[in-house]
């Protein structure tokens, strides 16, 4: 759980898959290789370094609401 204001969309994201994230910043590393999720979200790491930020994993969710808003 969280306290606090929503403030964009990668916490919206956060919010709804790993609350324990929002508020925390863009670049805060949410998986990495040899992780326990790392082989089921490793299509996130968008730039490949071997970790997954929270605005990787909130990328699809925000290029849709920037494109549907």
């Amino acid at each position: 759980d969280w306290k606090g204001p929503i403030k964009s969309m990668d916490d919206m994201y956060m919010a709804v898959h790993m609350p324990k994230y929002v508020g925390t910043s863009s670049d805060t590393e949410i998986h990495k290789k040899g992780s326990k999720y790392w082989d089921s979200n490793k299509g996130m790491d968008t730039n490949k370094d071997d970790k997954v930020t929270k605005s990787e994993a909130a990328a699809g969710a925000s290029k849709w609401y920037k494109t549907n808003q």
